[in-house]
């Protein structure tokens, strides 16, 4: 299944849409150059870095890659990921919108 890239607004009010590609066969892994997501805090870090900056929109791809991994029942410490990756993207798309940096379908 194919995403389409995310629209946010640019300091000046135009749209700005991110370019990566993104590969449905390639494992999750950290943006900064960091080792496999694998636990709870490894998707806190991800959630900080988008809070911190827009350049880290990436981490959502990763958080959504994570999401679909814990809901095929794998491995027993999948769900807990997966279920902080759902929160934490709840969390962001949550002050994206309400900062007027993410525009909602449509808009």
């Amino acid at each position: 299944r194919s995403r389409g890239p995310a629209r946010t607004m640019g300091k000046d009010g135009g749209k700005k849409e991110s370019k990566a590609p993104h590969s449905s066969n390639a494992a999750p892994e950290m943006t900064d150059g960091g080792d496999k997501v694998s636990d709870v805090g490894d998707v806190k870090k991800l959630e900080a870095g988008v809070n911190a900056s827009l350049s880290n929109l990436n981490n959502l791809t990763t958080l959504l890659d994570l999401c679909e991994e814990g809901s095929d029942g794998g491995d027993g410490g999948g769900g807990k990921v997966a279920t902080a990756a759902m929160l934490a993207l709840c969390r962001c798309m949550s002050r994206l919108l309400d900062a007027g940096q993410l525009l909602p379908p449509g808009g």
